[in-house]
């Protein structure tokens, strides 16, 4: 009951001091910034990638990415870097690649996703499947 009753109180003052800073700091209640968007985000860095603990398999991790809310992911053997395969977003700047072929070596990148889209993609590494 109290909370509710703070909020329709900060509601009224809020209207109440119709946009004057000095007014809406005199009630006592402090002065927040309006929500602003992310903006585009940059590029993750420093992606790196290592050998899975299972044959056919690739960990990639990179630099977090502040305000990201998701990662994107790709990989595509280095023989044919254009025929890119997208794996399922992550919450986190690291994933697992499965299903692999062994012996084949594999480019990948990763791209971070913020409140207006997703950032360009990462300078892409390189490593060989086992």
């Amino acid at each position: 009951l109290l909370v509710a009753q703070l909020r329709a109180l900060a509601l009224y003052v809020q209207q109440a001091c119709n946009g004057d800073l000095v007014v809406l700091l005199g009630s006592g209640y402090p002065a927040h910034k309006a929500h602003q968007p992310a903006g585009q985000l940059p590029a993750p860095v420093n992606l790196r990638l290592a050998r899975g603990k299972v044959s056919g398999q690739l960990m990639a991790r990179a630099n977090i990415v502040a305000r990201a809310g998701s990662y994107q992911w790709r990989h595509a053997a280095a023989a044919a870097p254009t025929a890119w395969t997208l794996v399922d977003p992550t919450l986190a700047a690291s994933v697992a690649l499965d299903g692999l072929v062994p012996g084949t070596q594999y480019v990948v990148q990763v791209r971070a996703v913020g409140s207006n889209g997703p950032s360009d993609w990462s300078s892409a590494a390189s490593l060989m499947v086992v």
